[in-house]
């Protein structure tokens, strides 16, 4: 696994540690080093002092060879229409209020459109999110993430998001989401910013991650689409971790 991880401590909102998460780890300790797996880790004391609710983002997540794996497989199911829209029954569902959908961008729930999960490469190298070098990297940083190393069940959903489409603030009925995100360069399109308590933007960068318990109210700024060229615009994968 590749990436480089960074946490937004919820009330600061601001980055207060970076870590190289490429095979072997690296991490922070601000007043010891230890030598653990050969190399350095040290540790923040702002970590300590203010990740209350903490926010990982993981920045090229997954490999070359994964990520390739990734883009053909959105990009086939883009071609062959199985994204659906949010109230079609074989869409992705949709959180409501007051009676109105607040998605606008087209869907589909991977775990129930394969008959098991090693016929899709995405529900198959999603599975480094469980990685127990990664959960004790995440652990370190903060408890909450215990929910990803003792998860029981997890859903995988996929979304693009085109000309226009959105995803109006909402909470998801898990303990933990993680959210990758990722499109077929060049970047086709502006817009598409991840939102947290309207106070936190994270950019959708390609192959980027974020990871934060569900709770927290998160929305998908409206997709601004160059050409519209298909197939051109927004890929997104949540994965739903349940206890």
């Amino acid at each position: 696994m590749l990436g480089n991880l960074s946490w937004l401590p919820y009330f600061s909102c601001k980055p207060i540690c970076l870590a190289d998460l490429g095979l072997p780890f690296r991490s922070y300790d601000s007043e010891s080093d230890a030598q653990v797996m050969n190399h350095t880790w040290t540790y923040s004391d702002s970590v300590r002092e203010s990740l209350d609710i903490p926010i990982a983002i993981i920045d090229n997540f997954y490999s070359n060879e994964d990520y390739n794996k990734i883009i053909t497989e959105l990009n086939y199911l883009y071609e062959i229409g199985a994204y659906k829209s949010p109230e079609d029954p074989n869409g992705p569902g949709t959180a409501y209020e007051d009676g109105v959908a607040l998605k606008g961008a087209k869907g589909i729930h991977l775990d129930t459109a394969y008959e098991s999960r090693d016929m899709s490469d995405i529900l198959s190298v999603n599975r480094q999110l469980f990685d127990k070098d990664l959960t004790t990297e995440l652990i370190k940083g903060s408890p909450y993430f215990r929910y990803v190393s003792k998860c029981e069940k997890d859903y995988t959903k996929v979304h693009y998001y085109a000309q226009g489409d959105y995803y109006k603030p909402h909470t998801d009925q898990c303990v933990m989401t993680a959210i990758s995100w990722f499109y077929t360069p060049p970047r086709g399109f502006f817009g598409g910013e991840f939102m947290i308590e309207k106070q936190i933007q994270i950019e959708s960068l390609n192959n980027r991650m974020v990871i934060f318990p569900s709770i927290l109210e998160h929305e998908v700024k409206e997709v601004v689409m160059q050409d519209n060229q298909p197939g051109k615009g927004r890929y997104s994968i949540s994965q739903f971790l349940y206890m």
